[in-house]
């Protein structure tokens, strides 16, 4: 029966709770294996004929542990709408065979049960109101408000309580709860209170050893250990690290290669009028484009760009040597193999080096990026004002409209908090991985603010549909090979706000992290908090600080090309690598479209105009001719259903330089495109 081997620190636990007079505590610290250890205990009571009600303040905490019951052979009996309840754990619901037809045989199956699994909530089921139990486990306790833990634990003798009170407290949202105390978990309260009836679990199984460091050093004060020698090693595992490609200078890349990423489906479109705008430069473009002049986020130029420059002058400098601190970074970059022309010999291949499987943990620090590389983001006015830049930017979600914009990064707005520039660094890194051939199912994504969540969903499933993203709160109990954590702010008076100030939550989003933590901020900004500012004193005393350069998250481009033009073989941001054909100057041009990670090619034959001179431009539709913009800003660009989905996602690109003109003449002034692009 007892197949499953403890370490010292479980067996002491599983010892404290089987004797238990009263109630015992177990202090579960991440990756410590405590649902193992309960299962463990449970079976244990069950041996010495004891009964069993199973309880947490959330139905997957319940069926977490149930499912390690119920794969060893454990009979257990849920209360709970089936709906509710994990499938592995559906059929053991109360009646679920529909054998119990009167409320006497409800009551005798919950009567008859030695182990029965509900929420705190649940017990308030008519079927307790008669039924005792000798044990009552609670996990998650530190996460449970003591009104609400006090329900089930008068359903038994004795309590066992499982949490980690460095975790994430109780969430209460009435002031005046929180003046009650409402706030502090009974767990953590007896922890304090009685420190002999604690018994901690100090062998974790999940993070290596740096990532352990890091928490010990703010959070556990050196109590976490590592399991085993295998568990400290592990280290991300890349199997093709030399196909990310080298950084190359903005100006160096064709404009389509700049392009935003894919706008999902369900945002609709990004521009007013007829899906997507025409960059503004000038005058406003007819299509509800950005007006007045401004360049939108992700425009490519605008009229006032210097021929060549294609409106990214801004980020054409060399990047240092940027990790900081007293460890010297590993040796050697990625990108081996591809071609480099002079303007990109001097910038630094960050993302090799960041994705090094040697560097376990790493801070990119984006305060190198100029605050003119923010993207200017304007208020999102619907279907007839644009949504992020008004034209050809970030699409629009449900709830955000910014209205001021902080200085060195965040966007703030009515209720809202994002930083666009995270958003570009996080998708080059989850490119950079899957370009190396990681698996994105093993890549967990998580910001403390929800509308973060948001357009880092909107900017990264649409192309990497295996990677999660989710909230830090949410990922509590979590865990992937690879975090990476997008702090947001980033402003100029080192406002922090009080979910980052929490050094649970932050205790959380370390914790995540199998063989690889990056975390993605303003190391000014975040280092104006105290708790913050003593992280950031751990990872500079390591050398874990990345210094990301100016213009870091526009050096690398959507897809890869060759000497020869827009052709050759090479990965995509998708993580698929397909065949361009074509390229040659004076000859036909191939082009990548990219939508959802997959790869369209435009073959030869297909154009006859190689490259447009500066100041022309070209529109991509998705097998029909659509209105293109000239320098003064044209015409209103492909419809939502046509391109809201493809990788240049934008028409009237300003060309400020060398374009390719694809087809046949638009409507708008400049040339349009008519591509016969399979889906």
């Amino acid at each position: 029966m007892f197949r499953t081997a403890l370490n010292e620190d479980q067996r002491d636990a599983v010892r404290k709770l089987v004797t238990a007079k009263d109630y015992a505590l177990l202090l579960g610290m991440p990756g410590t294996g405590k649902t193992w250890t309960i299962a463990f205990a449970v079976r244990v009571l069950l041996a010495r004929g004891a009964s069993v009600l199973v309880t947490s303040y959330t139905h997957s905490a319940v069926d977490n542990l149930l499912l390690k019951l119920i794969e060893e052979g454990v009979p257990c009996l849920r209360v709970g709408k089936p709906s509710s309840v994990h499938p592995g754990v559906r059929p053991h619901c109360v009646n679920y065979d529909g054998s119990a037809e009167t409320t006497a045989a409800y009551s005798e199956l919950v009567a008859s049960a030695r182990v029965v699994g509900c929420t705190c909530l649940g017990v308030k089921h008519p079927l307790f109101s008669h039924r005792r139990f000798e044990y009552c486990v609670v996990d998650e306790a530190g996460q449970i408000s003591q009104p609400v833990v006090l329900a089930p634990l008068r359903c038994a003798d004795v309590f066992v309580l499982v949490g980690d009170h460095y975790q994430l407290p109780p969430l209460v949202t009435s002031s005046e709860a929180l003046e009650a105390g409402m706030s502090e978990s009974l767990f953590r309260r007896l922890c304090e209170a009685h420190p002999a009836s604690l018994q901690r679990l100090s062998y974790q199984y999940r993070m290596n050893g740096d990532v352990m460091a890091l928490c010990n050093d703010l959070t556990y004060s050196g109590r976490l250990r590592c399991g085993n020698a295998t568990v400290g090693a592990q280290r991300l595992v890349l199997p093709s690290p030399a196909a990310i490609p080298p950084p190359r200078s903005p100006s160096s890349l064709p404009p389509q290669l700049l392009a935003p990423a894919p706008v999902p489906p369900s945002t609709g479109a990004v521009g007013g009028g007829s899906g997507a705008a025409a960059v503004g430069s000038g005058g406003g473009g007819s299509g509800g484009g950005a007006s007045g002049g401004r360049t939108a986020r992700g425009a490519v130029g605008s009229a006032a760009d210097p021929p060549g420059g294609g409106g990214l002058r801004r980020n054409h400098h060399p990047a240092r040597r940027a990790w900081q601190g007293k460890t010297p970074p590993p040796g050697g970059g990625g990108g081996g193999g591809h071609p480099r022309s002079s303007a990109d010999a001097g910038l630094t291949p960050w993302l090799s080096e960041v994705l090094h499987p040697d560097r376990r943990v790493a801070f990119l620090d984006t305060d190198a990026i100029s605050p003119d590389d923010g993207e200017a983001v304007e208020a999102g006015r619907g279907a007839g004002g644009g949504g992020w830049g008004g034209g050809v930017g970030r699409p629009p979600f449900a709830g955000l409209e910014v209205r001021s914009v902080a200085e060195a990064g965040e966007q703030r707005g009515r209720g809202t908090l994002v930083n666009a520039v995270e958003c570009d660094v996080v998708r080059l890194l989850a490119w950079g991985l899957g370009v190396a051939g990681f698996d994105l199912g093993g890549v967990g994504v998580i910001s403390p603010y929800r509308s973060q969540v948001q357009l880092l969903q909107a900017e990264l499933k649409p192309s990497f549909p295996a990677l999660e993203v989710n909230t830090i709160d949410k990922y509590q109990g979590r865990d992937k090979k690879v975090i990476v954590v997008s702090f947001v702010r980033s402003n100029a008076e080192g406002t922090v706000g009080h979910l980052l100030r929490d050094w649970r939550r932050l205790n959380v989003a370390l914790s995540r992290a199998k063989h690889k933590l990056l975390l993605v901020g303003s190391l000014r900004t975040l280092s104006s908090c105290a708790v913050l500012n003593s992280l950031a004193g751990i990872l500079r005393d390591r050398g874990w600080v990345y210094s990301l350069p100016p213009g870091a998250h526009r050096m690398y481009p959507r897809a890869v090309e060759t000497q020869e033009g827009v052709g050759g073989t090479g990965p995509v941001p998708g993580g698929t690598v397909g065949v361009v054909r074509g390229g040659g100057t004076g000859g036909t041009v191939g082009m990548v479209r990219v939508a959802g990670g997959t790869v369209r090619t435009v073959r030869e034959g297909e154009t006859s105009t190689p490259w447009e001179g500066p100041g022309g431009s070209a529109a991509a539709g998705a097998g029909s001719t659509s209105d293109g913009g000239n320098g003064g800003g044209g015409g209103g660009g492909p419809r939502e259903d046509e391109n809201a989905r493809s990788g240049l996602g934008a028409a009237g690109v300003q060309s400020g330089g060398r374009v390719p003109a694809l087809g046949e003449s638009g409507r708008g002034g400049g040339r349009g495109a008519r591509q016969r692009c399979a889906d």
